[in-house]
């Protein structure tokens, strides 16, 4: 199934975009029209992350699902505070202006990782041989 049929599939691809574009950033910093681009396209990217995240979080939601809209919009605002703390400290600690884009990358990769997780997690889950799918 495409990314279009499956909002998981599309938030794999965006994952997989979106460090790519942030160390791309990075890379033309000094440039002012390749910068203005690869912001574009950065905030186009990581935008498009949110209704697929939105969606797998309302689908899990069961009886909760007010509930789990606003927390999963509280983590989008605790991502963004500790992406800025992480990356002003970079640059206090005379990493150099571009380290924002460094300490990007690395937490969207890490974002990455845990989506790969939930995706093997679920698909374990779907096994027929899974003790949880027997009941």
């Amino acid at each position: 199934m495409g990314s279009r049929q499956n909002p998981d599939n599309a938030v794999l691809v965006l994952s997989i975009l979106l460090p790519t574009v942030i160390l791309g950033l990075g890379a033309v910093a000094s440039l002012p029209l390749p910068t203005a681009v690869m912001l574009a396209l950065l905030g186009a990217v990581g935008f498009a992350t949110v209704p697929g995240l939105q969606a797998r979080v309302m689908r899990h939601a069961t009886g909760a699902a007010t509930l789990a809209s606003a927390t999963n919009i509280a983590a989008f605002n605790l991502g963004n505070t500790i992406g800025v703390s992480l990356a002003g400290a970079a640059i206090t600690a005379d990493y150099g202006l571009r380290s924002p884009t460094i300490t990007g990358t690395g937490l969207t990769l890490i974002g990455l990782v845990l989506i790969l997780i939930a995706r093997f997690v679920v698909r374990q889950k779907q096994t027929p041989d899974h003790p949880e799918r027997r009941r």
